[in-house]
């Protein structure tokens, strides 16, 4: 079963089988339209929402580093919900993307 939403002039498809999603939207995380990169990075966030899924975690890294604001905003958003069920133990980026981010936030 999948999902089809229409975005901007794009569809994006959602998957049921969530090993699917990087893959599909890999193409699109790499465009020249923010917007779609935007698109690109929430779609694998909801969809991998609390896997942890290591693709996916591929995938919004380079997002998070994005010249254009809302894209790196939306990847972080998509970051969190990716890892919000794991824990260091189980991949050493948890911890370093944790880290970074409240030290980011707070500006120590």
């Amino acid at each position: 079963m999948c999902i089809y939403i229409l975005f901007s002039d794009y569809v994006i498809t959602f998957c049921t089988v969530k090993l699917q999603t990087p893959r599909i939207v890999s193409l699109l995380s790499e465009s020249y339209n923010p917007h779609v990169r935007y698109g690109a990075a929430l779609a694998v966030g909801i969809s991998c929402a609390g896997t942890g899924l290591s693709e996916a975690i591929s995938l919004l890294e380079p997002l998070t580093s994005d010249v254009v604001d809302f894209v790196r905003q939306g990847a972080l958003i998509a970051m969190a919900m990716v890892m919000v069920q794991m824990n260091e133990a189980s991949d050493s980026r948890v911890g370093t993307f944790r880290y970074c981010n409240i030290m980011m936030y707070f500006s120590i």
